[in-house]
């Protein structure tokens, strides 16, 4: 479902979906007392590197979002600015 996404937002939050059961899936032996421990912190480990990697993700996303507005006030010409100025991202 991800892959077939043309929005790089919806295909980021598909992707977060996913993610989560695969932390979930970390605990699943968090009932075995032998390795509880273990499976808790390795949950927690990708929950960080996840965190990490998404914020870069979402921070590029943001910065293409600001160069392509920019670019795109950029071929305005100066008659139709006015008319148009509402529509445009600050």
């Amino acid at each position: 479902m991800a892959i077939a996404q043309s929005n790089i937002k919806r295909m980021l939050a598909y992707s977060s979906i996913a993610q989560a059961g695969y932390i979930l899936m970390a605990l699943v032996p968090y009932g075995n007392s032998e390795v509880s421990q273990d499976a808790v912190a390795s949950a927690l480990f990708y929950l960080l590197a996840y965190a990490i990697t998404t914020f870069g993700a979402w921070a590029v996303v943001i910065a293409l979002e600001k160069s392509e507005a920019k670019a795109w006030r950029s071929v305005i010409m100066p008659g139709w600015r006015a008319s148009i100025q509402r529509w445009l991202p600050p």
